[in-house]
């Protein structure tokens, strides 16, 4: 049986002409970036130069000049992007003489160990564990601190649970097949306490790492996994990836580290599949694959945050959700940067670092902490 459609379009031009028009959101300019460096959006010009070439009459070829000398200028523009910006680290030696002072209110820690389990009579259940791990087994709920949690109902394939994990926490989840997920700050994920005989089925929205177990099915074949998110649906048979999808954010981005998955757009049906090391970009119903920096996408679960490229705003919204406070910044979305952070520090050690580079001031209103660049 064919579960999804295979891809058939470039849609790359597309996004071109959005940057081209000034219409393109940070997310997809961080897409296009992606794109410039493994040289597609080369191929996408090329490809588009062949239809004009083919659509021409008489050995003539017509084709709107302003608008490739424009997607010329754009290809420049994101090289010029990519060098631009950079956040420091002390050892570069690039530190200011005299660092600015930095505004801090009432110092806030990094992300706990904290969650919430939903039961499905609505029921809500604190997590504080130590050791940060739900366990489910053979249909029971079990924590290691707490011994197991009675859910008040029968344990079934159609039954789901949730477990919550705000701004400012982390933590992770054995499901029933021995899956092992782990969770990211203001990260969602909706599972059974048993699986199906014919696949097995949860929804991620916010940002998870998935080592699954492999299993099989009554027929002998691969038990499939697959994960929804609110744009995707990830096949899975048996590796380890991380999901990036979070309400707030026009990207989603599913990366693969080992073994093989396919990631398809809910809403088109188009479909890829990735090989280990690879991402797929969806935004704005377009789909891509490109390379991925592993380093920098699994940095979270390594107890570090590492910018490459990054735009500012996305910097802030990390930050944001991992030290639970509205952090914003007052610059241009296509500002990008590189830069690595330890997650184990408080708030006020991170807003120095931000700080030292001479780059930026880091100031409180209230409960918002505004990142602006500094004044000359």
């Amino acid at each position: 049986m064919t579960l999804f459609k295979k891809k058939n379009t470039d849609t790359n031009s597309l996004l071109i002409e959005r940057y081209v028009n000034n219409q393109a959101t940070a997310d997809e300019v961080e897409v296009l970036m992606q794109l410039l460096r493994t040289g597609q959006l080369d191929e996408s010009l090329k490809k588009q130069m062949e239809i004009d070439w083919e659509n021409s009459s008489g050995g003539t070829i017509r084709f709107n000049a302003r608008r490739w000398h424009r997607y010329a200028a754009a290809c420049v523009a994101f090289f010029m992007l990519a060098f631009s910006f950079w956040l420091l680290r002390p050892s570069s030696g690039f530190w200011k003489k005299n660092p600015p002072t930095v505004a801090v209110a009432e110092d806030v820690r990094p992300a706990q160990l904290q969650a919430t389990l939903t039961l499905p009579q609505g029921k809500r259940v604190d997590l504080h564990a130590n050791n940060g791990t739900l366990i489910i087994d053979q249909g029971n709920i079990l924590d290691k601190d707490q011994g197991e949690i009675r859910g008040g109902t029968v344990a079934s394939e159609q039954t789901y649970h949730t477990i919550s994990v705000p701004r400012g926490g982390h933590y992770n989840i054995q499901l029933a097949d021995g899956t092992l997920v782990a969770l990211n700050a203001g990260s969602v994920l909706r599972f059974p306490l048993v699986f199906s005989k014919e696949q097995r089925y949860v929804h991620l929205e916010g940002e998870g790492f998935f080592t699954v177990k492999k299993a099989t099915a009554a027929t002998g074949d691969s038990l499939p996994f697959v994960v929804e998110t609110p744009k995707q649906r990830i096949l899975v048979l048996g590796t380890a990836f991380n999901i990036h999808a979070y309400a707030d954010e026009a990207l989603e981005r599913t990366t693969l580290v080992s073994g093989k998955v396919q990631v398809a757009n809910r809403k088109t049906g188009e479909a890829v599949l990735l090989a280990p090391g690879q991402d797929a970009l969806l935004a704005h119903n377009i789909l891509q694959v490109a390379p991925s920096n592993l380093k920098q996408v699994l940095s979270w679960k390594n107890n570090a945050f590492i910018f490459h490229e990054t735009p500012m705003h996305q910097i802030a919204r990390e930050l944001s959700r991992w030290y639970n406070v509205d952090i914003r910044f007052a610059g241009s979305a296509t500002d990008r940067y590189n830069g690595y952070i330890e997650r184990d520090v408080p708030l006020s050690k991170v807003i120095q670092s931000i700080s030292n580079t001479g780059e930026f001031t880091c100031t409180w209103e209230g409960n918002i902490l505004w990142i602006a660049h500094s004044q000359p």
